[in-house]
């Protein structure tokens, strides 16, 4: 089985999440057929947990999961995280600090090659399971 590790290890410990691999067939006009493969594994977030199945995407840093706030068609078919429902999610700035009560918010928009994604950034816990806990900040 495939695993993915959370966390840097270091100063947000870290956990092993199994691993499952998807792959498409990407087809050309000339016959010629590419695979693409994504591997996902499902992680919870704050408390209450909100579960979510999460593509691990080695070229990045952070954890993006769609929010309620979010209103396009493509995040209405994916579970959304609730910020307010999560007792442990803090609100930060960009670079992990916390934002002050009332004041006002970094927004972060990140470029794939794919598409481009835009949300706040907040600090919450995640986990596998519950005897698994770590602090991550995620946009």
């Amino acid at each position: 089985a495939l695993t993915a590790v959370v966390g840097d290890g270091a100063s947000t410990g870290s956990f092993s999440v199994r691993l499952h691999k998807q792959t498409l067939p990407l087809h050309r006009q000339d016959g010629f057929v590419h695979h693409k493969s994504a591997y996902f594994g499902q992680i919870s977030v704050g408390r209450p947990k909100q579960t979510f199945n999460v593509v691990f995407d080695t070229g990045s840093g952070h954890l993006v999961v769609p929010s309620v706030m979010c209103k396009t068609e493509t995040c209405k078919i994916h579970r959304r995280y609730r910020r307010r429902t999560s007792k442990t999610a803090t609100d930060i700035e960009v670079d992990g600090t916390p934002v002050p009560k009332g004041g006002d918010r970094d927004q972060l928009t990140v470029a794939f090659g794919t598409g481009e994604i835009a949300g706040k950034c907040y600090r919450d816990k995640i986990r596998r399971s519950e005897e698994h806990t770590s602090e991550l900040q995620s946009p």
